[in-house]
């Protein structure tokens, strides 16, 4: 059931910031896939962007100096710490529904050591275990190590990314569902993972090796295609995070729309197609014709209470008062169907402040919310039905019951109520004259004065 939604500034200022932040061309497409594959293309291009090339070519050219300054050191084929950091965060980032690029700072710098030690550390035990067993000449274990290191380690460096947590990111229990989560991008990463730690603990030739034989080459080259494999490694894990983030039970900030949000847009342009030709009625003077046709639009196939609650805050924002007039008869008269009292009650109030002589279309609606008033002892409400019960036609004598019970059950004013019900008692007929005189006497002899 649709509940009334009240009108918060601030909530409205972060639905227009979020919708600002789908429409970014680069959010929107991250947003858009239907599928990792059809992600992919873009998490290519992601190193290639102004801001992230710049970070590729300055870390690629920052660890070949440190290469060139330390040759034949295993350590110094780590990526310096601070694009640890970064790159832990560009994979949520991403996983919250980013294709953007998280800003890189002075903190990536100054607390890069703290940030990334769980990250080194958990590289560094891999690296070690691999290297003791090649000291002992164990080959088949350290081959043994370098795969269980390439598949584990992507694991701990993402759930490090989403959580921030090292309990969490060293619960083998959380890995499975990080790698069935990641998909062909894991994979990916899997390869990267273990190609890199074959090149550091010496079982593989390093990337500048491989790259010896090509024109231009140099360590300068064969570091900036690492940078920029890993960049575009974490946004891709980070797309198959937010891809999969119900598996994962991941809450991001930016997702797509809901199939509710899409409804919700859908029904709020409907209705201001149908308040603008209102609009347009009355500014011509055709009072009668936009009553008309607020009134008798079709809701069409939208929930009715939804699309009525709709109409009635669009109508109470026009200058004129007979739009929330109308608009507030047809959603009470629905709410009286389908009996949602407290609601009813409140667009009574509500629309009466927009128009001092609101009542319910029917005089049937009024007589059960004003009996519906009396139970839930809504006295604004109750006030506003029974105001004026001489000309509710048919039930007029019945609000004029409802009312003098009121005064003396709720008010404590019997003398009041006498003399509502001294002038109603010659006026009224059938069963409502008997249960009049029955309630007079009640009052008279003192008793309970509850009647039914």
């Amino acid at each position: 059931m649709t509940t009334h939604r009240r009108i918060d500034p601030y909530t409205l200022s972060r639905a227009a910031a979020r919708d600002q932040a789908r429409r970014e061309p680069r959010n929107a497409r991250l947003l858009e896939a239907r599928s990792l594959a059809a992600y992919a293309p873009h998490a290519l291009m992601y190193p290639l962007y102004l801001e992230n090339l710049v970070l590729v070519l300055l870390f690629g050219g920052l660890q070949a100096a440190i290469d060139a300054a330390l040759p034949e050191i295993w350590l110094t084929q780590l990526l310096p710490c601070a694009l640890v950091v970064y790159l832990l965060e560009v994979v949520a980032h991403t996983a919250q529904g980013y294709g953007t690029s998280p800003p890189f700072t002075v903190d990536h710098l100054t607390a890069a050591l703290g940030r990334a030690l769980p990250a080194v550390f958990a590289v560094l035990l891999a690296v070690i275990v691999i290297l003791q067993l090649e000291r002992i000449d164990d080959w088949g274990g350290a081959f043994v190590a370098l795969g269980l290191a390439s598949i584990c380690l992507p694991a701990v460096l993402g759930l490090l990314a989403l959580r921030g947590a090292w309990l969490e990111a060293f619960d083998p229990r959380r890995w499975l569902t990080c790698i069935a989560a990641g998909g062909y991008a894991y994979a990916i990463l899997v390869a990267m993972t273990a190609v890199a730690l074959a090149s550091v603990v010496g079982i593989a030739p390093r990337w500048a090796t491989l790259l010896e034989g090509l024109p231009f080459a140099s360590g300068f080259v064969a570091q900036t295609l690492q940078v920029y494999a890993v960049f575009a490694a974490a946004h891709l894990l980070g797309a198959a995070f937010h891809l999969q983030r119900d598996r994962l039970e991941l809450k991001v900030a930016l997702s797509a729309r809901s199939d509710e949000e899409i409804e919700t847009e859908s029904v709020q342009e409907a209705v201001a197609r149908l308040l603008a030709l209102a609009d347009a009625e009355e500014h011509h003077g055709r009072d009668a014709a936009a009553v008309a046709l607020l009134s008798t639009a079709p809701i069409g196939s939208y929930a009715p209470r939804h699309w009525l609650e709709e109409l009635f805050e669009g109508a109470c924002r026009r200058p004129k008062p007979y739009f929330a007039d109308t608009a507030g008869q047809r959603l009470v008269a629905h709410l009286v169907v389908e009996q949602q009292w407290s609601r009813a009650l409140e667009v009574v109030v509500l629309a009466a402040q927009r128009w001092a002589k609101f009542q319910p279309a029917s005089a049937a609606e009024r007589r059960v919310l004003a009996e519906q008033a009396f139970e839930r002892r809504a006295a604004l409400a109750f006030r506003l039905l029974t105001a004026e019960h001489e000309a509710a036609g048919a039930v007029a004598h019945e609000l004029a019951f409802l009312a003098a019970r009121w005064r003396a059950e709720r008010d404590g004013d019997e003398a009041a109520a006498r003399a509502l019900l001294g002038s109603l008692l010659p006026v009224c007929s059938g069963a409502l004259q008997q249960r009049v005189a029955a309630y007079a006497a009640a009052l008279d002899a003192g008793k309970p004065r509850r009647v039914t």
